[in-house]
């Protein structure tokens, strides 16, 4: 990661971050979480892209089904993200909602 300015042991602990899922790799989707880490300017970009990537029926909002599909997690990893971050009740991820969910990621990332 020299070649981006980012130590050895900070891109270790945004992977450790992104790895979503815990199964030692970081997906394509997970991937999207640890970009904006890693290379700030493109964030903006990135974020916007990941969100449409969850966001399979484009409706606007992720549902628990897209979180499964998406990240290959079980119905209760799902559900457990949604109550996390669904801060009006709905049930689905806005896109407000995923920015914050990103946001709390990074920083969690930076600080382990």
């Amino acid at each position: 990661m020299a070649h981006y300015n980012v130590s050895t042991e900070n891109s270790t602990r945004a992977f450790r971050a992104a790895d979503c899922d815990l199964d030692g790799k970081v997906s394509f989707s997970e991937f999207f979480f640890l970009a904006p880490a890693l290379w700030p300017r493109l964030g903006h970009a990135l974020n916007r892209e990941a969100f449409r990537e969850f966001d399979r029926d484009h409706d606007g909002s992720i549902n628990r089904t897209e979180i499964e599909k998406t990240i290959w997690v079980s119905e209760t990893e799902a559900v457990g993200t949604i109550a996390v971050y669904d801060n009006d009740g709905d049930m689905r991820i806005s896109y407000g909602e995923f920015l914050a969910m990103v946001k709390q990621i990074v920083v969690r990332a930076r600080k382990e």
